[in-house]
């Protein structure tokens, strides 16, 4: 896929009114994917209306990552599976995910809630310093998963 191509494709996702498990594993790539936009493919872009901040493809997908969004069913139970994954990175994809999801059934926020607690008493890889997911900061694993705890636990107080 080419840049023009993975920055439509993140636009559609940006634009979707519930997110999809395909549209997930495609934020997965794509935050992993440096590749940068040229001044001319950001044009481009442009005369169609897709317009982001940033010139790199992991940075366009950060600010989608730090939206609020709607998920399909099937997708909030795949964000809930993957807090577990071995790849911190996937962790932290499904944990920012899940603290902007605007709807989330009291089932599944209580096991979201249970994996990210387990996560945090017994697994030493959440320690770990992540890559630099935008400019401003550095992001640690724990440090996603306890604002992801926190979202969660006021969300769920909300609704009470």
């Amino acid at each position: 896929m080419s840049e023009a191509e993975r920055v439509a494709s993140l636009h559609k996702l940006k634009n979707s009114q519930k997110i999809t498990k395909l549209q997930i594993d495609e934020l997965i790539v794509a935050l992993d994917d440096k590749r940068y936009i040229s001044y001319d493919e950001r044009e481009e872009l442009a005369k169609q209306s897709i317009k982001f901040k940033n010139s790199y493809i992991n940075n366009i997908t950060v600010e989608l990552l730090m939206e609020e969004s709607n998920f399909e069913l099937d997708s909030l139970n795949f964000l809930v599976q993957i807090l577990t994954d071995n790849n911190p990175m996937v962790c932290e994809i499904a944990a920012l995910l899940l603290q902007r999801n605007k709807t989330f059934p009291q089932s599944l926020r209580n096991e979201a809630i249970q994996r990210i607690m387990m996560l945090l008493k017994e697994n030493v890889t959440t320690h770990r310093s992540l890559h630099q997911l935008d400019n401003s900061r550095f992001w640690r694993l724990d440090d996603v998963l306890f604002e992801t705890l926190q979202a969660l636990i006021s969300q769920q107080e909300y609704i009470k």
